[in-house]
């Protein structure tokens, strides 16, 4: 239709531009209802936007390089060039349309030159955002933004409601109201009046409290209702970014997109919305809802159908332009309103079902009349067999083309029945052959006597919940030859071949068990089904690069319950148990021959979701989108069978439907329906032809517009938090998806191989760190860390560094990338001052007693020894020695800090793991018992004397510590009393002894520990003084060395932890 215009105003530009065989040089090029030369070139550059997403950012760059030089050429001309100097004269164009000389000639220029800047705009956009994670300029926009931020902070819970609160204005009345047509039917938006505005979360306050807004938050997967995996950000509403990319079939931006709340997406957000404004505008305009009525459905192709209630259709181009009107009010009388639309697969035909039985095909480049129009048929004539076809009055909910040819229509109503109709020609006149595939005719009231007859006398009716065509794929599969028609009903679930001849070929019942569920219904009151094609994918890059085939798949759901169903080559073996090979008139079918297809159908699995299940769309082998009674639009995965994100879609206000409202009460149990109590069941309202998923876009109608959504992916939502200043959870999300935990790889446009998608998001979360680091340590940052500092407190800046090292450090953990930790992110805190370099140093202290950091160099860890030395941190220090590797320790470091501070711990931990020492700890002890002995000696001599004067050490100790409280002087870390110290040591004693390491308490190697116990015997058992060490060591005495008369005695070693407390000893 667009070609056949554009043809029309080359031909019409033609005609204003030559005469009598010679080239007007002074008629006007630039003419009301024709193009000129520029604004064709103009309009064959652009680019379609729902192909700008995939076009590469060199192609971009070219066409913004060619419309800006006719960009240049049409202001050349604007300011006295020859489209603005040609004749003043009133003319004429081929149109007979009369121009008024060089002020309008001007202003199409201009009008012109507006259309070149909204487009630009738009490619320029892309451009600058075409490398998603160059992210200083974006860091440095978002402080730059912190304090306009905090000013609109308290509107955020009030006018910045966004979708949900326009959707909050809109009334049920006002849907209703336009109603008169639709057959009786309900239509309208579930809950409109009723949509809270979520609160604001944990997460929007910190986005706007700059001493908040930057630390890391947990993303991680924590089940079903979460949105990117953590429910407890769901209801988070903050300013829009100011990037948004465009995804939905739109090509010119002022007339279809807008800021608002397609236009920014969220990073916990499964959508970004796009309203198409342009079409939803004329599609939703008074005068289209006089002439057409309301929309009721919606097919997606390379065009977009939309049928009404009045029985017409309008057809859009992807750029949004009506291209034609398909019917006429005289159709609401004569068929109903449209009630399905199905699109052949060469965008040709389209065929659509109607709410009195009729099924129209269309050709569409030809609106004004049908090209084929399948009545339906009477009562009477179905009952007695003359003629098959849809009973009129029912409504046909399902349509669809069969392979690629437009000849073979299939067809399925609200009352069970479905047909196969070939149409063709007999001598130049159109004919149908109708072959039922489904379904039986209504009962003759004479006849029901000698059936079944349910407790009020009802006859038992069916419906046909879902039908679908299997579409062919990206690769040839057996099953492409069959023509399969999947059709879902109450009870069971049909596949049917139509080639070469109309024979079901599985059937599957629906499991008596899941009556009895607890909480369950024994009533269905909904379902719905839908196939994806075979298809293929790639897994890893260069030569790792494997593709591989996915076989066709079916979904199906009754209430809560969904099963998915794989299309195999059959294998020869027999078929499941629940597969059953039929023959139309349901007999038992013979064996195929070579001429039917063999195929086998195998279930991949099944799932319970909270809600119950009202529609179904595949946007790729990965990913199925479910949409529940609540209006909420499930994530699944189906290869592992789980539910990986939700978001509500209330605020869209989907078209619904209530074909279905009685069909609880035909097909609960005579039983239930003869109970007196028995609570009235309504069957769930119908959505199905309500959405579609085209080239990985979901389309909704709504009932005030039709919006495009698309999954955001990965950098979509990394640069969401980053741009809103969150950049650090964005590394932590970043993080996520480098290890797999958030949502499913293939759900956010990941590579599912671990190592590609490990290498693709590692080299962004190296630009993320870096960016954060250039934007931290930025002048004005550091100016603030200074005044923190100089206020003596902990402030906003303060946090910045802490928060940006404990990220850092977490993410070069996860990655396994220690030397970009120590290598390029500790140089930057160490070089910036002593106070940022502590910030980075203390917060290694928990990681450290993880044992995480396995590979911190050991400069290193002298400056974190050296940092909490200083400030009388030991405790602290300590245990952070004893979770440190040893190659890490620098040894003489360490040993006369613990020496000097009591670290008995750290020493325990460096002699023996260091150096395997396991006596220097009993030396040790050995040097504290001979100082008690001493004191006790010293005890006992004064307390012969009653002199009190000289005290023991320990006394002393204390007195020191009194009066150093008493001269308010800051006291030394309080000491262990030397008893203190003797017990740690017998405690080292013992757990050596019996091959346990003192510093965990776990079993030591068997020639460690048996290493140990000789040493450890050898020294105590001793029968003379020893050196230790012994290279280089000194002779370890237990008497007074300035005593000339106090000689060693034999096993002195023993003889003093006898004298000491011999009970303690031998334990």
């Amino acid at each position: 239709m667009d070609m056949l215009n554009q043809t029309s105003r080359v031909k019409a530009r033609g005609n204003g531009t030559h005469k009598n065989g010679k080239e007007s040089q002074t008629a006007p090029i630039i003419l009301k209802g024709s193009n000129t030369r520029l604004e064709q070139q103009f309009l064959e550059l652009r680019i379609q936007e729902l192909e700008l997403l995939n076009t590469p950012e060199t192609t971009i760059k070219a066409v913004l390089a060619d419309i800006y030089k006719i960009s240049e050429e049409l202001h050349m001309h604007l300011q006295g060039g020859p489209l603005a100097e040609a004749s003043l004269q009133s003319k004429k164009d081929g149109g007979g349309i009369v121009i008024s000389g060089e002020s309008q000639r001007q202003k199409r220029i201009k009008e012109i030159l507006d259309r070149i800047i909204r487009e630009t705009s738009l490619y320029e956009e892309f451009v600058r955002n075409s490398n998603y994670l160059n992210l200083d300029a974006i860091l440095n926009e978002a402080s730059d933004d912190d304090e306009e931020e905090l000013q609109g902070f308290g509107n955020l819970g009030g006018g910045g409601n966004s979708e949900m609160d326009s959707a909050s204005d809109i009334h049920r009345e006002d849907t209703l109201s336009q109603t008169s047509l639709m057959s009786g039917h309900q239509y309208g938006h579930i809950g409109v009046t009723s949509l809270p505005s979520s609160p604001l979360s944990a997460l929007s306050f910190r986005s706007a409290e700059p001493t908040h807004r930057l630390r890391p938050h947990p993303l991680s997967h924590v089940g079903p209702g979460s949105v990117a995996s953590s429910s407890a950000i769901t209801g988070r509403h903050s300013r829009t970014s100011s990037i948004s990319f465009s995804v939905s079939g739109i090509n010119n931006l002022s007339d279809s997109h807008s800021p608002g709340p397609g236009a920014g997406a969220e990073p916990w957000e499964t959508f970004r919305w796009t309203p198409l404004l342009k079409l939803s505008d004329q599609l939703f305009s008074d005068d289209i809802k006089a002439s057409s009525g309301l929309g009721t459905c919606i097919a997606v192709s390379n065009i977009i159908a939309v049928g009404t209630s009045r029985g017409s259709i309008l057809v859009y181009s992807t750029t949004q332009t009506l291209m034609g009107i398909f019917g006429n009010p005289q159709y609401a009388l004569e068929h109903g309103s449209v009630c399905s639309i199905a699109i052949s697969s060469d965008n040709t035909y389209m065929v659509a079902g109607h709410s009195l039985g009729s099924v129209i095909v269309w050709n569409i480049s030809k609106p004004n009349a049908p090209s084929r129009i399948i009545p339906p048929i009477a009562k009477d004539v179905a009952i007695s067999g003359r003629k098959l076809g849809h009973i009129r009055g029912s409504s046909v909910l399902n349509v669809g083309f069969v392979g690629i040819k437009r000849a073979e229509v299939v067809s399925a109503d609200d009352q069970g029945m479905s047909f196969h109709h070939l149409l063709y020609k007999v001598m130049m006149v159109n004919a149908v052959e109708t072959t039922r595939l489904l379904g039986k005719y209504p009962t003759p009231k004479f006849q029901r006597g000698y059936e079944v007859r349910g407790a009020l006398g009802a006859p038992r009716q069916s419906t046909v919940f879902g039908m679908g065509v299997l579409p062919y794929g990206q690769i040839p599969h057996p099953a492409d030859n069959a023509g399969l028609v999947a059709l879902l009903t109450p009870f069971k679930m049909l596949i049917v071949c139509v080639k070469p001849q109309p024979q079901t070929l599985f059937k599957f019942v629906r499991p008596k068990e899941l009556q009895s569920r607890e909480g369950e219904s024994s009533a269905v009151i909904s379902g719905n089904l839908a196939w994806f094609p075979a298809a293929k994918s790639q897994r890893g890059q260069g030569q790792d690069n494997e593709v591989v085939e996915t076989n066709p798949m079916l979904a199906f759901s009754w209430n809560r319950h969904l099963y998915i169903f794989q299309v195999l080559k059959s294998s020869g073996q027999s078929q499941d148990s629940g597969s059953m090979h039929l023959s139309p008139d349901r007999k038992a079918m013979p064996e195929a021959n070579g001429k039917n297809p063999k195929l086998d159908f195998v279930k991949i699995g099944d799932w319970i979701c909270r809600e119950g299940i009202v529609g179904i769309q595949w946007v790729r082998p990965q990913i199925l989108l479910l949409l529940t009674n609540t209006e909420d639009i499930i994530v699944f995965d189906p290869k592992l069978m789980c539910e990986t994100e939700r978001c509500s879609g209330r605020s869209l206000q989907i078209v619904y439907h209530d074909w279905f409202r009685d069909v609880a009460k035909v097909h609960r149990p005579p039983a239930a329906i003869a109970s007196v109590d028995a609570k009235p069941i309504m069957g769930d309202m119908s959505y199905n032809n309500s959405w579609r998923v085209h080239k990985g876009k979901l389309f909704v109608l709504g009932v005030r517009r039709i919006q495009v959504g698309t999954i955001l992916n990965w950098t979509d939502r990394i640069l969401a938090l980053v741009k809103s200043g969150d950049f650090l959870e964005g590394i932590a999300l970043a993080t996520l998806f480098y290890t797999g935990k958030s949502v499913q790889a293939a759900v956010v446009g990941l590579p599912e191989d671990e190592s590609t998608r490990k290498q693709v998001v590692g080299e962004k979360i190296y630009e993320l760190l870096t960016a954060s680091l250039n934007y931290t340590f930025n002048p004005e940052r550091m100016m603030d860390v200074d005044a923190d500092a100089a206020a003596g407190g902990v402030g906003a800046g303060t946090v910045l560094f802490h928060d940006l090292a404990i990220q850092a450090i977490e993410t070069c953990l996860s990655i396994d990338n220690q030397g970009f930790l120590f290598e390029d992110v500790y140089d930057r805190y160490a070089e910036a001052s002593t106070l940022v370099r502590g910030i980075f140093l203390q917060s290694l202290e928990g990681y450290i007693l993880q044992d995480r950091l396995t590979e911190m160099p050991p400069q290193v860890m002298q400056a974190f020894v050296k940092y909490y030395s200083d400030r009388g941190m030991y405790k602290a220090l300590e245990l952070c020695i004893c979770h440190t590797p040893c190659h890490v320790l620098e040894m003489d470091q360490i040993v006369d800090l613990c020496q000097k501070h009591q670290l008995y711990n750290g020493l325990i931990y460096v002699w023996n793991k260091t150096i395997s020492d396991y006596v220097s700890p009993v030396v040790e002890l050995l040097r504290v018992i001979k100082t008690i002995l001493k004191d006790r000696q010293l005890t006992g001599e004064h307390e012969e004397n009653g002199d009190d004067q000289d005290q023991p050490n320990s006394y002393k100790d204390e007195s020191a510590l009194s009066r150093a409280i008493m001269e308010d002087k800051p006291a030394q870390p309080e000491r262990l009393s030397n008893q203190e110290v003797v017990q740690k040591l017998y405690g080292y004693l013992a757990d050596s002894l019996l091959g346990k390491s003192y510093i965990d308490g776990t079993k030591l190697e068997d020639a460690e520990a048996v290493a140990a116990k000789v040493s450890l015997y050898s020294f105590i058992f001793s029968g003379r003084c020893v050196m230790w060490p012994s290279v280089g060591g000194q002779l370890i005495l237990t008497r007074d060395a300035d005593n000339a008369d106090d000689a060693e005695p034999t096993y002195p070693y023993l003889k003093l932890f006898l004298k000491h407390d011999s009970e303690e000893f031998l334990k």
